[in-house]
């Protein structure tokens, strides 16, 4: 049975070893809220946060300055080649990181400098970290990817000028031709 949003927020409050830390996910969550964001995207990001704070264990979130602790934090998700020969993983790290600079974001702007508008957020410099960069193999063959001339000839015979678009944007962002 899958988790609801309900219990994640209950887990904030079991979970999490330090009651600064706690009260600081609840007013985040308050945020999404607010922010109109779905109860998917807020359950998602509470699961990775509560992790995150489990892993920090007694040390308040305010106290990471440093990347090495995300790192470390975000190292302990990846899997051995033999456990994950897709790397999957990867894509884990990824959202991780994703769903911790949001956080930090809010943290730094919203939260401890009171600044509204996230236009003018600045994402903080211990949280510019690069994504990593998967090494799967594409499921496709080169016969099934369409080249600059199979896509030129298809658009030719398109008869709408916004098909022919769509066609050739999608084409550029490397969408699938089935």
């Amino acid at each position: 049975m899958p988790v609801t949003l309900e219990r994640t927020i209950r887990n904030i409050t079991l979970k999490i070893p330090n009651g600064v830390n706690a009260k600081v996910i609840r007013e985040y969550y308050e945020f999404m809220k607010e922010s109109g964001n779905s109860e998917r995207h807020q359950k998602n990001n509470l699961k990775c946060l509560i992790n995150f704070c489990i892993y920090l264990n007694e040390e308040l979130l305010s106290e990471v300055k440093g990347r090495e602790m995300i790192l470390k934090y975000l190292n302990s998700k990846q899997k051995s080649i033999e456990q994950d020969p897709d790397q999957r993983c990867i894509t884990t790290w990824n959202d991780y990181l994703g769903r911790i600079k949001k956080f930090y974001r809010w943290f730094q702007n919203l939260y401890t400098n009171n600044q509204i508008n996230t236009l003018d957020w600045i994402t903080p410099d211990f949280v510019k970290i690069k994504n990593k960069l998967t090494k799967r193999v594409s499921p496709y063959l080169d016969t099934e990817l369409w080249d600059r001339e199979e896509i030129s000839l298809i658009i030719k015979y398109e008869e709408f000028k916004r098909n022919k678009a769509a066609l050739a944007f999608m084409w550029d962002l490397d969408a699938r031709n089935h």
